[in-house]
Parts: C-alpha cells; sequence; structure tokens
C-alpha cells in the first residue's frame, strides 16, 4: 500500500485502532507521520472511564499517546479554530467543537485527518481521508450488546449513516 503522508487521527479512528482493526492499523502503518489532537487524547481518557475495564482501556489510551506525535493546542490551533467556527457558522453548518479543534490541529500541521465522519467536509482547507473499519461479526454484536442498539447491517462497507450513529466511539470493552 501506498505511504499517505501525515495524518491526525480523530476519535473514532483511535478507538478503532486500539480495538485492533486490522485495516485501521494497515493504514496508520501506511502514514508517513500519525498525530493525535490532545483532544483525542482526552477523548480517548473519557471513553476509558465510562468504559467497563477502565485501568485497561486507560492503559490502551497511554500507549496509544505513546507511540504517535501527541500534540497540544497552541495559538496557530486557536487562531485556526475561530476561523474553521466561523466559516462553519455562516454556512449553517455546524460540528461538534472538539472536531472543529481536531480540524484546526490537522490544518495547522498541514495533514489530513482521518476518520469515519462526514461533518468534516464541511470544513474548508481540509483533507480529510475516510477510513471505515472492518469489524467482524464477533466485535460489531460485542458493541450492540454494550451499545443496546439494534443489529446494524452486516456490510459495513455501505457505511450506513444509522449504523454509523450507533457504532461512534462503542468500541471500549
Amino acid at each position: 500500500m501506498q505511504a499517505i503522508g501525515s495524518v491526525v487521527l480523530d476519535t473514532n479512528i483511535a478507538i478503532a485502532f486500539m480495538a485492533g482493526d486490522r485495516l485501521i492499523r494497515q493504514r496508520i502503518a501506511d502514514a508517513d507521520q500519525v498525530i493525535l489532537s490532545i483532544v483525542v487524547v482526552g477523548e480517548l481518557f473519557f471513553g476509558a472511564h465510562r468504559s467497563g475495564r477502565l485501568e485497561h482501556n486507560l492503559k490502551r489510551a497511554e500507549e496509544l499517546a505513546a507511540n504517535s506525535e501527541v500534540v497540544d493546542v497552541t495559538m496557530e490551533t486557536a487562531r485556526n479554530y475561530g476561523v474553521i467556527k466561523t466559516a462553519l457558522r455562516r454556512k449553517g453548518t455546524p460540528i461538534p467543537d472538539n472536531d472543529i479543534w481536531i480540524a484546526a490541529v490537522a490544518q495547522q500541521y498541514g495533514a489530513a485527518i482521518a476518520t469515519r465522519d462526514s461533518h468534516f467536509d464541511s470544513v474548508e482547507n481540509l483533507a480529510v481521508v475516510r477510513w471505515y473499519i472492518a469489524l467482524n461479526f464477533a466485535a460489531r454484536s460485542r458493541i450492540d450488546h454494550l451499545s443496546g442498539f439494534s443489529r446494524c447491517p452486516a456490510d459495513h462497507d455501505q457505511a450506513d449513516a444509522a449504523c454509523e450513529q450507533q457504532h461512534r466511539g462503542r468500541l471500549w470493552d
């Protein structure tokens, strides 16, 4: 597979990586540089605290952070955030604030954002690579059980919007 340059991981991709998704792991291995925003790290710690296996998931988040370039929010990031949020508000296409921070980091480092979320497409001057996770039947069943949601279609390559909503951030043990 061809190297893809620098990528900033969105939280859903970081979670899939930590869950052992083979396709995500391969794509990350093919990246020249993997950048993790401190905002994503915070979301990972939040997810760990909500999980049934706190210590295990905290350790996984720490390991991912230790093997990535973790970047903090700077004045440049804050300026990018202001520009992005203003443009989104003018277009009437708001996205979650944490995702604006993640997009601002990607712009700051001239990196693409690796995500499953389509709302990043609304952000101007942002390269987006959409990485879908390759869940096996057992993983999908575990997610459905833990989340309390009904079964999604088995073919995740279709990226059904409702299924995306159900599975967002639910790969914790």
